[in-house]
């Protein structure tokens, strides 16, 4: 596979002329680098290895895995915790939605936030939060602490995928945004992925109250690495290059401030009215997302009597299928646009094959109690829904595009809301039917064929006003 443009590379590439059809060889942009590090891209040329750009991007992909690692870590503790604390499935379902309810509440606000003081600051001020979030876990002496400090996670992480959004919008050039997406929740699941093994890991060589403080202190580290290498305008980073700033469209090298600090009024009737098909979809997708990341452990516990350990192996065989559902799902969409040229189609077509993919993978689980196929149908039902992700989060970016963090924001509230409301919905049908998971898969059924109802909703037109 092809890497795309903004990534590192060492040759040229041919692109066709528009109009003479004629084929041009085009330099490498990490090839004609700036000299030296400076604050005016137009000193003179030094060869680079890596892009700013890619660097950029490479920072967001990074954040997005420590971001998923805090907000699935306690799915792997769960049984260790629920031992600590004398809980039932209701009070840990209460638990793990006092996360979503904070990510759901903040979400407009804090995208909203993003675009008003800009990305950098922004994407600073979630990471401490749900850092010390992170540390409160750690310490809690029990249910109301430990909803208090899954809180405080919900609130620093809910603005962190519409800023980085955002920041995609500015860094990335365009026909390589769904890919971007695609990579950066792929990477977002590859945390979740790798946090059975890395919780379990801490747990076993520590305890799983050390363990929190440990992740807690890596996501800290990430987050001063963002402050003091991102930049709101590309064109104000002291490393960008002029090829890099004409491939994201700035022919001028001068920092505008209009660009990050002021954007155009926002007509809040019209805009809810175009964005909330998108955010229903959101919300279905959310269901099932919320119930693998947050049940599957326990899933494998109760049915099949697993320990920790092979809980852990299972758990990420089923979680790392999400990240290649991530990856390919960008590719799918920007692919989709290419073809038929129509980017609301092209976005409704993957989500409608993506949730129904999905609901058939899911099916089986109704009459199956082996562990292999439990696995394996898991596994490809996480790998079709997570297809849909990176069009809905580009549907988001579409529907204002002045306004990035906000509308994926609101779009991503439909996620956080099935978030808050999935685990304890699961919770209440496990403790009701006397733990019967297929009650569960027939719910999750059920809002699976919403969502492509959803999608299938007519768009409605935009006003001058937007």
């Amino acid at each position: 596979m092809r890497a795309p443009g903004f990534f590192l590379s060492q040759r040229g590439r041919t692109t066709v002329s528009e109009g003479s059809g004629r084929a041009r060889r085009e330099p490498s942009p990490v090839i004609r680098a700036v000299a030296a590090p400076a604050k005016n891209p137009s000193t003179a040329l030094q060869t680079r290895t890596i892009s700013t750009t890619t660097l950029i991007f490479a920072l967001l992909c990074g954040n997005a895995v420590v971001m998923y690692i805090d907000r699935t870590n306690m799915a792997i503790a769960a049984p260790l915790i629920q031992q600590s604390f004398g809980l039932d499935n209701v009070s840990l379902g209460f638990a793990f939605s006092t996360f979503s309810i904070a990510y759901a509440a903040l979400m407009v606000v804090g995208g909203r936030l993003g675009d008003r003081i800009g990305s950098r600051l922004g994407l600073t001020i979630c990471g401490v939060v749900w850092a010390v979030g992170t540390f409160m876990t750690g310490l809690a002496g029990g249910l109301l602490g430990l909803a208090a400090a899954r809180l405080l996670v919900g609130t620093g992480e809910a603005a962190v995928y519409p800023i980085s959004s955002s920041v995609i919008g500015r860094w990335i050039p365009e026909h390589w945004r769904g890919f971007a997406q695609g990579t950066l929740h792929g990477c977002g699941r590859l945390g979740a992925a790798a946090t059975p093994f890395a919780v379990t890991a801490l747990i076993l060589a520590f305890s799983w109250r050390l363990a929190f403080l440990i992740l807690g202190v890596a996501s800290l580290f990430v987050t001063f690495v963002i402050l003091a290498y991102l930049r709101d305008d590309p064109r104000q980073h002291p490393r960008i290059t002029r090829a890099e700033l004409a491939r994201l469209g700035h022919h001028e090298e001068t920092p505008d401030p209009d660009f990050v600090s002021r954007p155009p009024p926002l007509a809040w009737a019209d805009f809810f009215r175009r964005v909330w098909p998108v955010t229903a979809i959101s919300f279905c997708y959310g269901w099932f997302s919320w119930f693998l990341l947050s049940w599957v452990p326990l899933y494998f516990t109760h049915v099949h009597g697993l320990n920790l350990k092979h809980v852990a192996v299972f758990s990420t065989l089923v979680l790392i299928a999400g990240v290649l559902g991530e990856v390919c799902g960008g590719l799918a969409t920007d692919a989709r646009l290419k073809r038929i040229g129509d980017a609301r189609r092209a976005r409704r077509d993957i989500v409608i094959a993506a949730f129904l993919a999905a609901m058939l993978c899911i099916l089986p689980l109704l009459f199956t109690a082996n562990l292999l196929a439990d696995t394996i149908f898991l596994a490809l039902g996480y790998f079709m829904i997570e297809l849909a992700d990176s069009s809905i989060w580009m549907l988001g970016m579409e529907v204002l595009p002045s306004h990035t963090a906000t509308s994926t924001a609101t779009v991503n509230t439909g996620f956080a809301l099935a978030g808050a409301v999935s685990p304890l919905v699961v919770g209440w049908l496990l403790d009701a039917t006397g733990g019967s998971w297929s009650d569960v898969f027939m719910v999750s059924i059920v809002v699976l064929l919403l969502g492509p109802v959803a999608a299938c909703l007519p768009a409605p037109a935009r006003s001058a006003a937007v």
